[in-house]
Formats: C-alpha cells, structure tokens, sequence
C-alpha cells in the first residue's frame, strides 16, 4: 500500500501502517518520480505483502462474527443490569470539570498572581539591592 496522508488523521494512521510494514508514505509534495518509485518499491518488495497477509490474518481471527458480537454486548448489557462497570465516570461531572476549565482557571489565578505580586516585588528587591551596591559604592570611595 502507498499512502498519501491529506487530511485529518491519516498522517498518524499511515505512520502505524509504516511501522507494521505494509505501507510506504509520499507527502502531498512528493514529485510524480519519488511517487512512481515508490509504487515500485512497494510492488517489488515482497515484505509488503507478507507483512498484509500477516496483518489480514489478525484482523480476522475473532471468536465471534459482528452480528454474533453485537448480540453479545445486548446479553451482557442486560445480564449485568445496564453495564454500569462500562460506563464512562465522566459524565457525573459538571460542565467546568469535564473540560478541565477549573484546572485552567487554577492556573490563570496562579499567573496573574506571580505577574502581579512576584515580579514587582522582585523588581523592588532588584532596586533595593542595586542601591545597597551604590551605598557602598561610595562608602568604599570616602574611605579610600
């Protein structure tokens, strides 16, 4: 397989692809002649192929067909009394927690915080101290 990823998710996936060893990637500026050879290398190279009826193989091997597996989940749903184990924990919390705005107003206050308070206070210890190295600056001078 050749890929060409060109929009959304597709640079990830072709990049599993590549590590599995069934797929090759041009970019979306990839010349006519690097996009022939690849399809080349590709067609030539047998590790592509057998790399594709490994991964076919995996991809087939389930106990149950689709049909078989949905009725499955049904039973389990029922017979566990709605899955609540499966339930996503999430959705007991409000607004402000599910998007982590309450994290991110945390760190606002924190910033506003330092910018407003530790910086000017160690602007004011900068200037305390650059006059504290003048004063004896000139003391230094007086007795010498």
């Amino acid at each position: 397989m050749v890929g060409m990823p060109v929009f959304a998710d597709q640079q990830d996936v072709l990049v599993r692809l590549e590590q599995r060893g069934v797929a090759a990637g041009v970019s979306k500026q990839a010349e006519q002649e690097e996009i022939y050879e690849t399809i080349r290398h590709v067609l030539n190279n047998t590790s592509y192929r057998v790399n594709a009826r490994r991964l076919s193989r995996i991809m087939k091997h389930h106990p149950l067909d689709p049909l078989r597996h949905a009725l499955w989940l049904v039973e389990h749903v029922a017979a566990t009394g709605g899955a609540q184990h499966l339930k996503f924990s999430a959705r007991h919390l409000n607004f402000w927690q599910f998007f982590g705005l309450d994290v991110v107003g945390l760190a606002v206050v924190v910033a506003l915080a330092v910018w407003y308070l530790v910086l000017p206070a160690l602007g004011h210890l900068a200037v305390l101290l650059l006059s504290l190295v003048r004063f004896r600056n000139r003391t230094k001078v007086k007795v010498t």
